[in-house]
């Protein structure tokens, strides 16, 4: 997807940027990179952000600019990065996930928001909908069950050992 595409599909979210704003978030590790390439000569070059980019820029929108946190994208980087860590682990035991938990208990807190907010944006579901993801340990790897709101009840999200 192009820059000008990526952007586009932010607008249809009620996300407004710029493509400034976009390579900013790719230059500062909020997003994956995309491909460039040269087009050949005289043509000029592409850009192709990779499938998923977009939900990953929600989610470290949400967390820089969203209403109930404001955190710096220095963070949000570590963030994502511990997020994509943890989610490509494969030797996952709810004793282990528990240990790096509690070492590492403001990365690991931040990542499962980011994780939240990037597989509410994947299923299409508003990140300030009150939906809520929670994380589990399944034949070691990190799984997800989404909650919806229900009227009246408590959505649950994070980790369950």
């Amino acid at each position: 997807m192009s820059p000008t595409e990526f952007v586009n599909k932010l607008k249809d979210k009620r996300i407004e940027v710029t493509t400034r704003t976009l390579l900013n978030y790719e230059t500062n590790g909020l997003i994956p990179k995309p491909e460039r390439h040269g087009e050949g000569r005289g043509r000029g070059k592409s850009t192709d952000y990779p499938d998923g980019a977009l939900y990953e820029f929600m989610a470290s929108y949400q967390l820089i600019n969203g209403a109930e946190h404001r955190i710096n994208q220095k963070l949000v980087k570590q963030f994502r990065e511990k997020a994509l860590e943890l989610e490509q682990k494969t030797d996952w035991t709810p004793e282990k996930l528990l240990k790096e938990y509690s070492e590492n208990i403001r990365e690991v807190f931040g990542s499962v928001f980011w994780l939240q907010y990037r597989d509410l944006a994947k299923e299409g579901i508003p990140l300030n909908s009150g939906a809520g993801v929670q994380y589990f340990v399944k034949d070691g790897k990190l799984e997800k069950k989404i909650n919806l709101p229900v009227q009246g009840e408590r959505v649950a999200a994070g980790i369950k050992w």
